[in-house]
Protein backbone atom coordinates (compact mmCIF):
# COMPACT_ATOMS: atom_id res chain seq x y z
CA UNK A 1 0.00 0.00 0.00
CA UNK A 2 3.00 2.23 0.80
CA UNK A 3 4.38 2.70 -2.74
CA UNK A 4 0.61 2.56 -4.33
CA UNK A 5 -0.20 5.87 -2.11
CA UNK A 6 3.33 7.25 -3.05
CA UNK A 7 2.66 7.70 -7.12
CA UNK A 8 -1.29 7.54 -6.68
CA UNK A 9 -1.81 11.66 -6.45
CA UNK A 10 -0.07 11.36 -10.65
CA UNK A 11 -3.49 9.91 -11.64
CA UNK A 12 -6.13 12.54 -11.12
CA UNK A 13 -2.95 14.86 -12.65
CA UNK A 14 -2.74 12.02 -15.62
CA UNK A 15 -6.26 12.86 -15.62
CA UNK A 16 -6.35 16.23 -15.82
CA UNK A 17 -3.45 16.39 -18.48
CA UNK A 18 -5.66 14.31 -21.04
CA UNK A 19 -8.52 15.97 -20.22
CA UNK A 20 -6.83 19.03 -21.40
CA UNK A 21 -5.80 17.65 -24.57
CA UNK A 22 -9.12 16.45 -25.00
CA UNK A 23 -11.15 19.58 -24.70
CA UNK A 24 -8.33 22.33 -25.66
CA UNK A 25 -10.05 22.86 -28.86
CA UNK A 26 -13.86 22.82 -27.69
CA UNK A 27 -12.96 25.73 -25.60
CA UNK A 28 -13.92 29.08 -26.82
CA UNK A 29 -11.41 31.82 -28.28
CA UNK A 30 -12.42 33.48 -24.85
CA UNK A 31 -12.35 31.33 -21.81
CA UNK A 32 -13.11 33.09 -18.70
CA UNK A 33 -15.35 32.28 -15.49
CA UNK A 34 -18.12 34.42 -16.49
CA UNK A 35 -18.53 32.45 -20.04
CA UNK A 36 -16.48 33.56 -22.96
CA UNK A 37 -15.38 37.43 -20.06
CA UNK A 38 -12.09 36.40 -19.99
CA UNK A 39 -8.89 35.98 -21.72
CA UNK A 40 -7.73 33.90 -24.98
CA UNK A 41 -8.04 30.06 -25.24
CA UNK A 42 -4.09 29.51 -24.85
CA UNK A 43 -3.08 32.08 -22.79
CA UNK A 44 -5.85 30.44 -20.18
CA UNK A 45 -4.55 27.27 -20.75
CA UNK A 46 -0.71 28.69 -19.97
CA UNK A 47 -1.85 30.27 -17.04
CA UNK A 48 -3.39 26.88 -15.85
CA UNK A 49 -0.93 24.76 -16.25
CA UNK A 50 1.54 27.30 -14.67
CA UNK A 51 -0.99 26.95 -11.82
CA UNK A 52 -1.03 23.25 -11.65
CA UNK A 53 2.71 22.90 -11.96
CA UNK A 54 3.81 25.38 -9.45
CA UNK A 55 1.32 23.41 -7.00
CA UNK A 56 2.52 20.09 -7.99
CA UNK A 57 5.99 20.98 -8.09
CA UNK A 58 5.96 22.98 -4.39
CA UNK A 59 4.35 20.06 -2.90
CA UNK A 60 6.59 17.41 -4.58
CA UNK A 61 10.22 19.81 -3.07
CA UNK A 62 8.76 19.62 0.04
CA UNK A 63 7.76 15.65 -0.23
CA UNK A 64 11.40 15.22 -1.18
CA UNK A 65 13.18 17.64 1.18
CA UNK A 66 11.57 16.40 3.93
CA UNK A 67 14.28 13.60 5.08
CA UNK A 68 16.90 16.42 4.68
CA UNK A 69 15.07 18.71 7.00
CA UNK A 70 17.40 19.66 10.36
CA UNK A 71 15.22 18.98 13.30
CA UNK A 72 14.46 22.77 14.03
CA UNK A 73 12.53 22.77 10.65
CA UNK A 74 10.05 19.97 12.00
CA UNK A 75 7.45 21.53 14.41
CA UNK A 76 4.91 18.19 15.34
CA UNK A 77 3.46 16.92 18.59
CA UNK A 78 5.87 14.92 20.48
CA UNK A 79 9.06 16.69 18.37
CA UNK A 80 11.24 15.19 21.69
CA UNK A 81 9.55 11.62 21.05
CA UNK A 82 9.70 11.34 17.62
CA UNK A 83 13.60 12.63 17.12
CA UNK A 84 14.39 10.78 20.09
CA UNK A 85 16.03 8.10 17.37
CA UNK A 86 16.75 7.61 13.86
CA UNK A 87 13.84 4.96 13.37
CA UNK A 88 11.32 7.13 15.30
CA UNK A 89 12.32 9.99 12.81
CA UNK A 90 12.37 7.97 9.96
CA UNK A 91 8.66 7.09 10.85
CA UNK A 92 7.56 10.66 11.20
CA UNK A 93 8.85 11.38 8.36
CA UNK A 94 6.97 8.77 6.10
CA UNK A 95 3.77 9.90 7.78
CA UNK A 96 4.56 13.33 6.67
CA UNK A 97 5.06 12.37 3.45
CA UNK A 98 1.60 10.73 3.91
CA UNK A 99 -0.03 14.06 4.29
CA UNK A 100 1.59 15.35 1.55
CA UNK A 101 0.23 12.75 -0.98
CA UNK A 102 -3.04 13.18 0.03
CA UNK A 103 -2.58 16.71 -0.28
CA UNK A 104 -1.23 16.52 -3.66
CA UNK A 105 -3.97 14.23 -4.55
CA UNK A 106 -7.01 16.00 -3.23
CA UNK A 107 -5.33 18.91 -4.80
CA UNK A 108 -5.17 17.05 -8.11
CA UNK A 109 -9.08 16.71 -8.16
CA UNK A 110 -9.95 19.92 -6.48
CA UNK A 111 -8.35 21.04 -9.90
CA UNK A 112 -9.72 18.64 -11.99
CA UNK A 113 -13.31 19.99 -10.95
CA UNK A 114 -12.76 23.76 -11.00
CA UNK A 115 -11.10 23.02 -14.99
CA UNK A 116 -14.51 21.07 -15.30
CA UNK A 117 -16.03 23.90 -14.41
CA UNK A 118 -14.69 26.75 -16.31
CA UNK A 119 -14.82 24.27 -19.55
CA UNK A 120 -18.91 23.71 -18.72
CA UNK A 121 -19.32 27.36 -18.42
CA UNK A 122 -17.63 28.36 -21.25
CA UNK A 123 -18.64 25.74 -23.75
CA UNK A 124 -22.10 25.52 -25.15
CA UNK A 125 -22.24 21.50 -25.64
CA UNK A 126 -19.53 20.28 -23.78
CA UNK A 127 -18.56 16.52 -24.25
CA UNK A 128 -19.10 15.84 -20.65
CA UNK A 129 -21.23 17.88 -18.39
CA UNK A 130 -21.82 17.85 -14.75
CA UNK A 131 -24.57 19.48 -12.31
CA UNK A 132 -22.44 21.96 -10.39
CA UNK A 133 -23.79 21.00 -6.88
CA UNK A 134 -22.28 17.26 -7.75
CA UNK A 135 -18.98 18.83 -8.74
CA UNK A 136 -18.78 20.75 -5.93
CA UNK A 137 -19.61 18.06 -3.57
CA UNK A 138 -18.03 15.55 -4.89
CA UNK A 139 -14.74 16.55 -6.41
CA UNK A 140 -14.22 20.00 -4.20
CA UNK A 141 -15.65 19.36 -0.71
CA UNK A 142 -15.13 15.66 -0.71
CA UNK A 143 -10.99 15.65 -1.54
CA UNK A 144 -10.71 18.77 0.51
CA UNK A 145 -12.27 17.22 3.37
CA UNK A 146 -10.67 14.16 3.14
CA UNK A 147 -7.14 15.94 3.46
CA UNK A 148 -7.91 17.46 6.18
CA UNK A 149 -9.49 14.56 8.22
CA UNK A 150 -6.32 12.81 7.27
CA UNK A 151 -4.19 15.91 8.69
CA UNK A 152 -5.51 16.04 11.92
CA UNK A 153 -5.70 12.00 12.43
CA UNK A 154 -2.41 12.50 11.33
CA UNK A 155 -1.16 14.94 13.73
CA UNK A 156 -3.40 13.32 16.60
CA UNK A 157 -1.83 10.17 16.09
CA UNK A 158 1.36 11.63 16.44
CA UNK A 159 0.40 13.30 19.61
CA UNK A 160 -1.00 10.15 20.66
CA UNK A 161 2.07 7.67 20.63
CA UNK A 162 3.94 10.58 21.71
CA UNK A 163 2.01 10.21 25.27
CA UNK A 164 2.22 6.52 25.19
CA UNK A 165 5.48 6.70 25.53
CA UNK A 166 5.41 9.20 28.17
CA UNK A 167 2.92 7.03 30.05
CA UNK A 168 4.90 4.07 29.58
Amino acid sequence: MRHLSTWLWLVPLAVHGGYLLATYDHLPLDVGAMGGAGTSRRQFIYEWLGIISAANIVFSIVYWKLPHLNDGMLAVPGKAFWLSTDERKAELIERLRGICEISLFGLNVFFLAVFQFIYQTNVRQPILSMRTETLVAFFVVLPLLAVVIVMLLSVRSLAAAARRQDRG
